[in-house]
């Protein structure tokens, strides 16, 4: 992923991890999250698992997975 943020689409709600460690705060991520709230969808700014990502490939509640930065 180099410096782009990680953005899942997960039963239909935006989700990304938040930026209080080590993720970029930058003008891209906040244009995404704002572009998707806008479109009345529901965003999540919080910590992310690999197993919650495996889970909803299997079920099929992962609809998208996309990096979203500057150099993505």
């Amino acid at each position: 992923m180099g410096a782009a943020n990680v953005m899942f689409v997960l039963d239909g709600r935006l989700i990304t991890p938040s930026t209080r460690d080590t993720i970029l705060d930058g003008v891209t991520r906040d244009t995404v999250l704002t572009l998707a709230r806008e479109w009345g969808m529901t965003v999540e700014e919080r910590r992310v698992s690999v197993a919650e990502i495996i889970e909803g490939a299997k079920t099929g509640k992962l609809t998208d997975a996309f990096a979203a930065g500057t150099a993505a």
